[in-house]
């Protein structure tokens, strides 16, 4: 199939069609018969604006100043990253400070819209999050642990493609905070997190901080570092940050290919919901995929065979990484025990992010 060449100039806000064939006559396309060409011509439609359809009525809503990039059509991953390269560009031309953006990973899941606000507030309280949409406490774990790890991929594969078109710089730095007041970690203080960790580990009987993670002395060993690091240096806690270096020079005309930058407040919204809804989608199919092959797998998980596995997978979806889902921040702090594990993770995720 050759391009599709569309009058653009017709296009515009309200504007109608009666059904699809007049819609070919007015914009200058051919009226396919094949659902799949159909598809491709209201894929491209919607590099120039989106619409609604109400039985054979096309409507237009909203007209783009700027189209949007052609879909290589190399897979999800492809388009998933495109969107995430758009909406990082917007983020460093609305929040730059000195030439740099540094930016905790927790924080950028929100920014791009990966995740609702109940994503980190149920992250340490995972016991309740259980008890309140009554799935079990394993399937909680294993639903953060994946999903952190999915999100993860996602961005720093989006970063590294934006750093090898040379857009950008991007290294991982060490933060503190002491007294409300977020600082880079010094070297001195660098050291001084490896001694507190490093010291409370060997205590536990642990030499290695991946079996300490899955351990059931991973809460104590975060409480007591917690509180060496506290009582040594005065640090409250710390976390880990993307510090990213744009190139100037070259930002604008990367942006101008992909979209007018910085973004107006209905593209950038349109954006984040649709890496939001592709987001939630992957998230159920991957889940669905470990219950089915997971009786494969010779060390098998046993709550992802379980029947419900799946469910309570688009349960948690629906409840902590939805972007219009209801905030249940009051109903979970109910929930939790007084003596629950209660560390900061408001700047920062563990390494899985």
């Amino acid at each position: 199939m050759g391009a599709i060449i569309i009058k653009i100039e017709i296009l515009k806000p309200g504007k109608q069609f009666k059904n699809y064939k007049v819609m070919c006559q007015e914009l200058g396309i051919e009226v396919k018969k094949s659902s799949d060409t159909k598809k491709a011509q209201f894929r491209e439609l919607e590099r120039y604006c989106t619409y609604n359809k109400v039985g054979h009525l096309i409507t237009i809503d909203q007209v783009y100043e700027t189209p949007l990039e052609k879909s290589k059509r190399k897979g999800n991953n492809t388009v998933y990253g495109d969107i995430m390269q758009i909406l990082i560009l917007d983020l460093l031309a609305q929040k730059r400070n000195s030439g740099n953006l540094i930016i905790s990973k927790s924080k950028f899941l929100r920014e791009l819209n990966l995740v609702n606000l109940n994503y980190s507030h149920c992250f340490k309280r995972k016991k309740a999050l259980s008890i309140f949409c009554k799935v079990d406490r394993q399937v909680v774990s294993d639903f953060y642990y994946t999903t952190n790890d999915s999100f993860k991929r996602a961005i720093e594969l989006a970063l590294k493609t934006l750093q090898n078109k040379r857009l950008i710089i991007c290294n991982t730095v060490t933060k503190v905070s002491k007294n409300g007041m977020h600082s880079l970690a010094s070297p001195d203080e660098k050291r001084l997190i490896l001694f507190s960790e490093r010291s409370t580990m060997l205590s536990l009987g642990y030499t290695n901080l991946k079996n300490l993670r899955i351990s059931k002395d991973w809460k104590e060993f975060c409480k007591k570092s917690k509180k060496l690091l506290k009582e040594l240096g005065g640090i409250d806690f710390y976390y880990s940050a993307y510090e990213i270096t744009p190139n100037d020079k070259y930002l604008k005309e990367e942006s101008d290919k992909l979209l007018d930058f910085l973004l107006n407040k209905l593209d950038r919204q349109r954006h984040q919901n649709e890496l939001n809804k592709k987001a939630c989608k992957k998230l159920a199919v991957n889940g669905s995929k470990r219950h089915e092959t997971e009786s494969e797998l010779p060390q098998q998980k046993e709550f992802r065979l379980e029947q419900s596995y799946s469910e309570d997978i688009k349960k948690l979806i629906d409840i902590v990484i939805k972007d219009n889902a209801k905030i249940i921040s009051q109903e979970i702090l109910e929930l939790e025990e007084i003596n629950e594990l209660d560390f900061e993770i408001e700047y920062s995720l563990p390494d899985g992010l």
